[in-house]
């Protein structure tokens, strides 16, 4: 999207601005779904992200305050927005953050997770830099494998809400 200088929903408006000096933001980690395995293997993903409700371009782009930064700005800050919440922090009230999730995690669970954590942002950093990332070339087989781990885990977190 950002290649095409579009924000997926990031601004202000007087509700955000004089209540809370937030932002709206659909750029967080609640703001994808899982594809059909067959639709992952295809697009050599397993996610798709939602919510447009809120996006514009650049040329629609309307500053609350017209002092305000320029679009390339914006996108910049809404791309660290979606870092923030896969690096599990609370970026928004969309997303419940790492503290509340990992209250009662052991040292072994919370290395787990900060390893998990790393992986997502490098990942996502890399990508959106065009940078080839880090970990193996794509595979169909672990491709195929790695579903399972994330049905098992939809599976387990069926009742959490976000």
């Amino acid at each position: 999207m950002h290649d095409n200088k579009v924000s997926w929903g990031t601004y202000q408006d007087n509700l955000t601005l004089n209540a809370y000096n937030a932002w709206h933001a659909n750029a967080h980690t609640n703001n994808f779904t899982v594809l059909p395995s067959k639709e992952g293997l295809k697009a050599k993903s397993f996610l798709a992200p939602l919510d447009f409700d809120m996006a514009f371009s650049q040329q629609d782009y309307q500053p609350l305050i017209p002092t305000d930064s320029s679009f390339d700005q914006l996108l910049r800050f809404e791309f660290a927005g979606l870092l923030e919440t896969l690096s599990g922090a609370d970026s928004n009230s969309g997303v419940q953050g790492r503290s509340q999730r990992q209250s009662t995690y052991t040292a072994e669970q919370l290395l787990i997770c900060d390893m998990l954590y790393e992986t997502m942002v490098t990942s996502c950093w890399d990508v959106y830099l065009g940078k080839k990332p880090v970990y193996h070339d794509y595979d169909p087989c672990l491709h195929e494998q790695a579903y399972r781990l994330i049905n098992m885990a939809l599976l387990t977190t069926l009742d959490n809400n976000s």
